[in-house]
């Protein structure tokens, strides 16, 4: 009967930790509107458990979205992505795991989704629409310094085209749907 939506775990570096996002805690519950769905949604915060499936609790205790969280290689960060429900869209966000503290790397016009970290940790690569063009925007793949700059943007595609769920496939490529060599799971980008 608990409605909880455990999603996108993902394994601290030294494999002691996962961190997902849930719909655990009803006390941090907000509906914010869905411009893409056209209906409102909960908010989601960031979690914690042992790969025993031992529940070790809310790390980011708000009624603002926290979702879609990836470690740095160190696991001493956390890049994920924060919507507030009176914000415009999605940002990137880095939350340092020692002080709890979290920064907001993108424009707030941006509209951020499934962030992934670099081997080395020092980019991050995610998808992104022009969130002030919902209807006319399309999705494309962007990269980042981990701390904050510069955001460079990888594909460049028109509606209806899009990229989308970029992952490291190794230090010196990212992986997407769309780029420049096909491989059976998506196309690479250099």
């Amino acid at each position: 009967g608990e409605l909880l939506f455990d999603q996108h775990p993902d394994w601290s570096p030294d494999g002691s930790r996962i961190v997902f996002d849930s719909l655990r805690d009803k006390e941090f519950w907000a509906e914010q509107p869905d411009p893409i769905k056209k209906r409102g949604a909960l908010t989601a915060d960031l979690h914690m458990m042992t790969p025993e499936g031992v529940y070790r609790g809310n790390l980011t205790q708000s009624r603002d979205d926290e979702s879609e969280p990836a470690w740095s290689p160190d696991g001493r960060y956390l890049a994920y992505v924060w919507r507030s429900p009176n914000a415009s869209a999605p940002q990137l966000t880095v939350r340092d795991l020692d002080t709890g503290r979290g920064r907001k790397l993108t424009d707030p016009d941006l509209g951020v989704f499934e962030p992934s970290r670099s081997p080395d940790g020092r980019q991050i690569v995610f998808s992104a629409m022009d969130w002030r063009r919902l209807d006319t925007a399309s999705v494309n793949v962007y990269v980042i310094d981990r701390d904050g700059g510069p955001l460079t943007q990888l594909t460049h595609y028109e509606r209806p085209a899009g990229a989308g769920s970029p992952t490291w496939f190794d230090p010196g490529l990212t992986v997407s749907v769309a780029g420049k060599l096909s491989i059976p799971w998506g196309e690479l980008k250099q």
